[in-house]
């Protein structure tokens, strides 16, 4: 019976810590998204983090930054915004001036005004540079799809894309930033030039396999812990040598119950052939 609960764990804890997109459903959404570079993002009607209702429209005229999030979301969400308040701190006095930053949330049954703020709050001190946003849900899932933005529902969670996009004074998407890892120059490159040049042409580019990566993003994602004083995510090297304690300790307790049989098979099949 003990063998039976072991070998259970082994097989569910994996599962229900990463969930993944298929890597041909996740090339299909990439190229979405970038197929909807250059097209001219519509108006839509929102509420903010403070209950008042306005028009994306408010936006254009200078380039802005958009994400999409859902507050319930325990890693995911907040790395990318973390990496996102991390870039917009080396602009100084742009931001606000030469653009801003509006994160909408696509859940929009649980995310209220209220949730949005205390949210917010955690990266923001000033709501009118970075506006948290929702809308109703035929709102959401146009707009989403004109982005090229991918989320579904599963269970009491979301499915979605890790992407940040920026918007040219135009109001055209002018670049996607993908994965959760981005550095500051991955955002403030594109943004710089959409500041600089108002005619520059947005670029499809080629873009890198990153944010479907099982191994890779679960380090980084459960070894991050929120710093409240900077606001930002850091990495926890004490939380990602717990995990390889974890996980020496679920291979040993394998090796102990499955040992002698796996010692007995591999002889078995080893001495099998040489008497051949």
């Amino acid at each position: 019976m003990y063998r039976f609960l072991i070998i259970s764990l082994l097989f569910i804890l994996p599962i229900t810590a990463n969930a993944n997109v298929p890597e041909k459903e996740a090339q299909k959404h990439l190229t979405s998204a970038e197929d909807a570079i250059g097209s001219v993002v519509s108006n839509y009607a929102f509420t903010d983090q403070d209950g008042k209702a306005f028009e994306l429209k408010e936006f254009f005229g200078k380039p802005f930054i958009v994400s999409f999030i859902y507050t319930s979301c325990p890693s995911i969400c907040p790395t990318i915004l973390g990496n996102l308040n991390n870039a917009i701190k080396k602009t100084g006095q742009g931001f606000g001036r030469d653009f801003n930053i509006l994160t909408i949330s696509f859940d929009e049954t649980n995310d209220t005004p209220e949730r949005l703020k205390a949210y917010g709050s955690r990266f923001t001190d000033d709501f009118t540079r970075w506006r948290f946003a929702t809308a109703d849900k035929k709102t959401i899932e146009i707009l989403t799809k004109e982005f090229g933005f991918y989320y579904k529902k599963q269970g009491n969670f979301f499915d979605h894309m890790n992407m940040v996009s920026i918007v040219d004074s135009k109001a055209r998407l002018f670049s996607n930033i993908y994965g959760i890892d981005f550095k500051p120059e991955d955002v403030l490159s594109p943004l710089t030039e959409a500041i600089k040049n108002p005619d520059a042409k947005p670029v499809k580019k080629a873009f890198k396999r990153q944010w479907w990566n099982p191994f890779v993003d679960t380090v980084k994602l459960f070894c991050s812990t929120y710093n409240p004083v900077t606001k930002t995510y850091d990495f926890d090297i004490a939380r990602l040598i717990g995990i390889i304690i974890s996980g020496g300790t679920i291979l040993t307790i394998f090796f102990f119950v499955w040992g002698r049989d796996i010692k007995y098979f591999v002889s078995r099949k080893f001495l099998g052939r040489l008497s051949r």
